[in-house]
């Protein structure tokens, strides 16, 4: 997995069409978001205003684009990582209305629901998801978030476990893991699980 400045240093390095502008714009938005708000904010934007500069003959395709449920779950990724976490389920929201399956929204979906303490849609997620894709790491994440939120932390921490042996390289479920520890101050088990989760994630 490529560190946010080898992803920004590969995306530089790729040369584009003056036409393919959104290809690059597009990209821009998917890779990692860490640099400052007004940043990553205009990159969304000029790919939104990409889409209204357009030939007719495009315009399907390009409003198809703005719409891309991958490009808004970043979209809902990054108002996560800046504490948006109200806007973020909103966003999640309606983008598993439309795309009930799509992994990635999911998982930032649970994060939001977790953050903002809706024990409720983490409960009917993690039934849906384990009835579903009893196999899928994802689904016992989901567990796990919700013993998390109702501050069942041994229970919580059961599932993250569970979910590390499905797919030891599943970062969430290490954070997951070490949040859990140390919501009982139990801070050297946290930062094991936290450092597994730094070597699994860089950047």
């Amino acid at each position: 997995m490529l560190t946010c400045e080898e992803e920004a240093s590969l995306l530089s390095s790729l040369q584009f069409a003056p036409e393919d502008g959104w290809i690059s714009s597009f990209y821009s938005c998917l890779i990692k978001k860490y640099d400052k708000e007004n940043v990553v904010e205009a990159k969304f934007r000029e790919l939104e205003q990409e889409s209204c500069n357009v030939k007719p003959s495009e315009q399907s395709f390009i409003c198809a684009l703005k719409d891309n449920t991958d490009l808004l779950a970043c979209k809902a990724e990054y108002y996560h990582q800046c504490g948006e976490y109200q806007k973020c389920f909103e966003l999640t929201s309606v983008l598993l209305e439309k795309d009930p399956f799509h992994m990635k929204c999911t998982l930032v979906h649970l994060a939001a629901a977790m953050e903002l303490g809706h024990s409720n849609e983490l409960y009917l997620m993690a039934c849906n998801l384990v009835k579903d894709y009893p196999q899928k790491a994802l689904s016992w994440f989901a567990v796990g978030c919700y013993y998390y939120c109702i501050k069942k932390y041994d229970q919580s921490r059961r599932y993250f476990s569970k979910t590390t042996n499905l797919d030891g390289t599943f970062p969430p479920a290490w954070i997951g893991y070490g949040n859990a520890y140390a919501a009982q101050e139990e801070g050297d088990q946290a930062m094991s699980a936290y450092r597994t989760a730094a070597r699994l994630f860089p950047g």
